[in-house]
């Protein structure tokens, strides 16, 4: 057996054993994990984990299989395909959860964003459609 064909077999392993932990897990073992430019191409199944630069992503599970395309990197255009996996927070006003786009949010869960000076350090996730977005720019930024 060739040193390619068995390191093949190493890595084929550790994607298998990476999929297998928690996301609080995977955050510790970040090393497991493929960067984004070297799965390209690669089946993107539902739950599967990788590293877009140093931040931890998985493939959201109604998302679907897909294949990972360049043009298809985790962002805001792809929210639907990939959400991100951050450190445990308590989600307080104390102890926010520091967001990063895309990531689901969860009702009545603190998030930080440090992006927009403006913002005050932590945003509470108060979904209601019953507002407008004027209304919302009065109450977060004070328009």
């Amino acid at each position: 057996m060739s040193y390619l064909s068995s390191a093949r077999k190493v890595l084929a392993a550790m994607d298998a054993a990476g999929e297998e932990l928690s996301n609080q897990k995977a955050l510790e073992c970040k090393c497991l994990y493929r960067q984004w430019e070297d799965i390209i191409g690669a089946e993107a199944k539902p739950g599967r984990r990788f590293l877009y630069g140093q931040a931890l992503f998985k493939v959201r599970a109604d998302a679907g299989t897909h294949v990972f395309s360049r043009e298809w990197s985790p962002g805001p255009n792809t929210a639907s395909l990939y959400e991100a996996i951050n450190e445990a927070h308590a989600g307080t006003a104390e102890d926010p959860i520091p967001w990063v786009q895309p990531m689901a949010l969860a009702m009545g869960l603190y998030y930080s964003e440090f992006r927009y000076e403006m913002l005050p350090r932590a945003l509470k996730c108060d979904f209601s459609w019953r507002r407008s977005a004027k209304q919302y720019m009065a109450m977060y930024l004070g328009i």
